[in-house]
């Protein structure tokens, strides 16, 4: 992605890391709780957790200490993707990470608002993503945090392409086009990470980058694992939280 993100927001978006390599983006949404993309949970099943850490508050996911003070290292105590998570098609592509100690908030750390817009107002809405992602399929991950805008687009227009290449876009899923030419499409390292939308002067996630054809496609919108569809899941899977205030 192209675009550093600024400062004041980076509170919000973290990263899972492999051995202090970008894995999948994620959110801080309350204190013990962080979002990601159910696709990201298997290999961490796999390698083991103690293999994986939660990097929150700092643009930069390798060199720490020329960043900021107060950014957060987490173990990862827990996993639990969705049970309906299907890794064929992406449906219910969302997951939950729990940090193994409750995280203290401060300026540069604080939780991600859930508070959802109603449905029939997101289309031609202007949404950020961010992550530490690869430029192309065959570069390395970044190591400074990068944004994109989109533009939220109907599934009915994101299905004309996708379905060339077979690919479903099912109703738990949302849409979005880059809206510049040199504009950056989520690429590997960026799943799981966050489409933010400001609602009622509140910064809310709408979205979690699910998939996507290739990584700069213009023909392709990236398909997001729509938030709406989970907020019971995730209130009920995670009620020893802390949230934003009216997040549900």
């Amino acid at each position: 992605m192209t675009l550093l993100f600024q400062s004041t927001e980076v509170s919000r978006c973290g990263g899972v890391t492999l051995r202090e390599v970008a894995y999948c983006g994620a959110t801080l949404i309350n204190n013990q709780y962080i979002l990601t993309a159910g696709h990201c949970i298997p290999d961490m099943q796999t390698s083991g957790l103690g293999n994986f850490r939660v990097w929150i508050g700092t643009n930069f996911i390798t060199d720490l200490a020329s960043d900021f003070d107060d950014y957060l290292d987490l173990e990862i105590s827990e996993i639990k993707s969705h049970p309906k998570f299907d890794f064929e098609t992406a449906e219910y592509d969302v997951a939950l990470i729990k940090v193994s100690e409750p995280i203290k908030f401060s300026k540069r750390v604080r939780p991600i608002c859930l508070t959802q817009p109603e449905e029939n107002t997101l289309v031609g809405k202007i949404g950020v993503i961010t992550g530490w992602g690869s430029l192309t399929l065959t570069t390395p991950t970044e190591e400074e945090l990068k944004e994109s805008d989109v533009v939220i687009v109907t599934n009915e227009e994101c299905k004309k392409n996708y379905t060339t290449v077979d690919i479903p876009v099912l109703d738990t899923m949302l849409c979005g086009s880059v809206m510049t030419l040199d504009g950056q499409d989520p690429c590997k390292g960026d799943s799981g990470g966050p489409l933010m939308l400001k609602v009622k002067n509140r910064i809310t996630q709408i979205g979690i980058i699910s998939h996507g054809q290739g990584c700069s496609s213009p023909a392709f919108p990236t398909i997001f694992s729509r938030m709406s569809k989970f907020i019971e899941w995730i209130q009920q899977n995670t009620q020893d939280a802390l949230y934003c205030r009216g997040s549900f």
